[in-house]
């Protein structure tokens, strides 16, 4: 081809991968800048082509195997560095973020990009082309995000993730709280009422299966008043007992959450789930429920 010599030829083949990477590369943060494509989108786009990219340079590498394993993934490293850099805020580069991450938080790159780089280059350096191992890990990587995509999260929990979002910045940015019933959201009072106070307050629509909205708001309030640890309990779930904290209340109940269940191992899972969310030591937890029960 080029030279009989190895280390030249992978040399100049690390080059040629680097330049078909970075154009690829490129490629997708313009259509990211210019909004051509769904951000999710566009990162799918991303991972799939560059790692096609990157198995069709392999044949440009000589069949010595003895330099290839290090130089083929020198562009991955530079990538790796890239991300590390623009994720940390050293560098700005909205091309970047805008191709490489779901939402737009520059953070975003320190997790599965920078992961999906250093995968694949640790994967080249100790399998590269001799091995099946190699082929399959990038193919699971390329094709992987696709496929674990499509399973897309249930708008109800979605949506209740929002809410305990904004709960949890009200509640630091607000001096007070007041929960109201409403047997129509749209109705004029409340509409001009939301309109007189939007500059100094928030509201957040809650439906009436948060069953739990009466114990968060009487924890809140309590908490305030007493000097003492208030406990938390009616109507609490996984979702709700890290807003029961967040309210003030020193600790939670799960009876509610759990006598409803008649199965042990249901009730284990509910326990460690409550525990999880709000980051316990969900196996001592589940134990002594099982001590309980028994």
């Amino acid at each position: 081809m080029w030279t009989d010599r190895p280390l030249v030829r992978d040399a100049g083949a690390a080059v040629l991968t680097g330049v078909a990477a970075a154009v690829v590369l490129r490629f997708w943060e313009e259509v990211a800048n210019r909004a051509l494509l769904d951000q999710k989108l566009c990162r799918k786009l991303v991972h799939i082509s560059v790692g096609l990219v990157y198995f069709l340079m392999w044949p440009l590498f000589s069949s010595e195997d003895m330099y290839a394993p290090f130089l083929a993934p020198l562009i991955l490293i530079v990538n790796i560095v890239k991300v590390t850099v623009i994720g940390l805020s050293v560098v700005k580069d909205e091309g970047v973020v805008n191709s490489m991450t779901r939402h737009g938080d520059h953070r975003e790159l320190l997790k599965g990009p920078l992961y999906y780089a250093c995968a694949i280059t640790l994967t080249t350096m100790v399998f590269w082309r001799t091995s099946p191992i190699s082929i399959a890990v990038i193919c699971n990587l390329c094709a992987g995000d696709v496929t674990l995509s499509k399973t897309k999260k249930k708008p109800g929990l979605e949506r209740k993730g929002k809410v305990v979002a904004e709960i949890k910045d009200a509640v630091e940015q607000y001096s007070s709280a007041y929960v109201f019933t409403y047997d129509n959201m749209r109705n004029q009072k409340l509409k001009d009422l939301r309109e007189q106070l939007k500059s100094s307050s928030r509201f957040t629509k809650l439906s009436n299966n948060w069953q739990a909205t009466p114990t968060l708001a009487a924890a809140y309030s309590i908490s305030r008043a007493v000097s003492i640890p208030v406990m938390c309990s009616s109507g609490l779930s996984s979702m709700t007992a890290p807003m029961a904290v967040t309210a003030g209340a020193a600790g939670v109940g799960v009876g509610s959450a759990v006598n409803k269940l008649n199965d042990v191992v249901a009730m284990i899972a509910e326990v460690r789930s409550i525990a999880q969310a709000m980051g316990l030591d969900s196996r001592n937890v589940s134990e002594n429920l099982r001590t309980v029960h028994h």
